[in-house]
């Protein structure tokens, strides 16, 4: 299996998962990051939101380049609410919760990399990935 033709996968499958999580325990997770529950549902939502367009993308058989750059900058954008996040929040939040944001924005980040290093893969995938 080449890992190259499933990173959109990858994306869709931890957005909608970490979304999920998040909205569920957003009360548990406001109170162990020391973050607002609102931010924390923000959070979640978007991710859920970025988790439907990702798999909206995952499910085609041909892709669209320009839904494909589209995805990557969601993620970098992403990146950049995290960081904006960590900044708010950075005296009152506790390491971990400052630790987890910093790791998505991360991990959205190698995402990107990925999902733009391999564009033309990805567009170019036919139904024998």
């Amino acid at each position: 299996m080449d890992i190259r033709r499933k990173i959109i996968w990858v994306d869709c499958i931890a957005a909608i998962s970490v979304g999920l999580i998040v909205l569920l325990f957003h009360s548990m997770i406001g109170a162990i990051y020391h973050i607002p529950e609102q931010t924390i549902i923000f959070i979640a939502l978007s991710n859920l939101l970025y988790g439907v367009y990702s798999f909206s993308l995952a499910i085609q058989k041909a892709k669209n380049i320009k839904h494909l750059q589209l995805l990557v900058f969601g993620n970098l954008f992403w990146a950049l609410v995290c960081a904006g996040v960590v900044v708010q929040y950075f005296n009152v939040a506790s390491l971990i919760g400052i630790a987890f944001i910093v790791c998505e924005a991360m991990f959205v980040i190698m995402l990107a990399y990925f999902e733009w290093k391999y564009r033309y893969e990805l567009v170019s995938e036919d139904s024998s990935a």
